[in-house]
């Protein structure tokens, strides 16, 4: 009787992986079918009675080929699901903790650790006898072997006081060019991290007054940025530019020697208008450049009024100073983190299976015009829940994806809420900018690729 191979397809299931609720310790368990070496090898046999396998042989055999290839295998298969966990911890962690800001209570924050997969083996081996018509009869063995993993995510509370000092120090310039020169819109941008461009503030965000319009041009302001930017006259760019010092040198303390020394000191000395000279540096900063396509432009125009600087072909510094160091600069008063989660906290339901929102908002033209009609000092918190809102409801949602188990209830975005979804992501770059990971190591993940 001939040898027989019966060869299961050598696959890897999908790996689901999810912490459950908020922070779990570890991952579900996940098992998965043999994995098979390319070969005349399979995880059963069956011979003959004139055949002599040795059961131990072949299990040996395909234990070595497979582990050899079990690591790469598993890898292969799997990291996008390593990938996914890791970032829904993040994404539940900066849910969780809009959810304790919006009730006064204290921010933690979490770190990935590690990854590590726990590999497991398992065998078995079986013999018997079929006995036929005549007298012959078949000698029959079996043996199989299965591999199972365990992928654990080790999370890490980080120093509350580093965060803290982190949290509240000012956004700076330079994120908000890389985020718009990333894609991110601008006046989505202004909208949620300055304070004030110019002379014209935006609105106070704080616990007792909620979101308070101070200045109703700033709402017109973001219009023109939205507009402006749309039809490509305007951008925001990191450009090499000279920047003077503050202060004057006169013309008779100018010699070869102050010349050679502002040279040695990474800067020039560069005369003005009256014959003295200014000290100046190249540096590379945040730039607004108005291309040549925005003169004559109604709407440049009304935008360059409002930020009192000439409607030119030109870049324009971005400073964080009202006492500009540079002549026709623009100075932005930027939030800090702290100040932008606690607006973005006005989202979350105050009661559980709330209503939604009075106020229809889903898009940032609706949101610019209501900061343009409301009324000074007008509490903007309706707005914003109708921006970026975080439900809260005692039944768990059916996707939970965006969700934390909190206050006996769950705490979730709905993914197929554009305007929450767009304003989460952009709050997580902000964070991942903001927030250094200097104290903490970069996370490993370990895999067993053989024995």
């Amino acid at each position: 009787m001939k040898n027989q191979c019966q060869v299961p397809p050598a696959r890897i299931p999908p790996t689901k992986t999810s912490l459950q609720d908020a922070f779990p310790p570890s991952l579900d368990n996940t098992s998965m079918e043999p994995l098979l070496p390319p070969s005349d090898s399979c995880g059963t046999f069956w011979f003959g009675r004139k055949t002599v396998v040795v059961v131990s042989m072949g299990l040996s055999t395909l234990l070595f080929a497979g582990c050899a290839r079990w690591g790469g295998r598993v890898l292969e298969a799997s990291h996008v699901a390593f990938n996914t966990s890791v970032a829904q911890a993040m994404e539940r962690q900066l849910i969780l903790n809009l959810v304790r800001l919006n009730f006064d209570e204290p921010t933690q924050w979490m770190t990935v650790s590690s990854i590590n997969l726990n590999a497991g083996v398992s065998s078995s081996a079986s013999t018997g006898s079929i006995i036929r018509q005549g007298g012959n009869d078949d000698q029959t063995g079996g043996a199989s072997l299965g591999f199972t993993y365990t992928p654990n995510i080790t999370l890490i509370p980080r120093s509350n006081e580093s965060i803290s000092r982190e949290a509240i120090a000012p956004i700076p310039i330079q994120t908000i060019e890389g985020m718009c020169s990333a894609g991110w819109p601008l006046s989505w941008l202004l909208f949620m991290t300055c304070e004030s461009v110019q002379d014209i503030g935006s609105f106070d965000v704080t616990k007792s007054f909620g979101t308070v319009i101070r200045d109703s041009r700033f709402g017109r302001l973001l219009q023109l940025a939205d507009e402006l930017e749309k039809h490509q006259r305007i951008s925001l760019s990191r450009l090499q530019v000279l920047v003077d010092y503050p202060g004057t040198i006169s013309s008779n303390k100018v010699d070869l020697k102050a010349i050679i020394d502002a040279r040695r000191e990474g800067g020039r000395l560069v005369r003005r208008p009256d014959g003295d000279f200014n000290f100046s540096v190249l540096e590379t900063v945040p730039v607004l450049s108005i291309y040549p396509n925005a003169i004559g432009y109604g709407p440049a125009k009304e935008f360059t009024e409002l930020l009192g600087i000439p409607l030119a072909a030109t870049n324009y510094p971005l400073v964080a100073t009202h006492d500009s160091l540079e002549r026709n600069s623009i100075s932005i008063r930027t939030r800090s983190l702290d100040a932008v989660m606690r607006l973005l906290s006005f989202g979350v339901d105050r009661t559980i299976d709330a209503p939604p929102p009075q106020i229809h908002l889903d898009s940032q033209d609706e949101v610019y015009r209501s900061l343009v009609e409301g009324a000074m000092r007008q509490d903007l918190r309706d707005e914003v829940r109708a921006l970026f809102r975080i439900h809260w409801t005692r039944k768990r949602p059916k996707n939970d994806d965006f969700m934390v188990q909190y206050r006996g209830g769950y705490f979730w975005i709905d993914p197929k809420d554009e305007s929450s979804m767009q304003v989460f992501s952009l709050l997580r770059y902000i964070i991942s900018l903001q927030i250094s990971d200097r104290e903490s190591a970069k996370p490993v993940l370990t895999i067993p690729v053989g024995h």
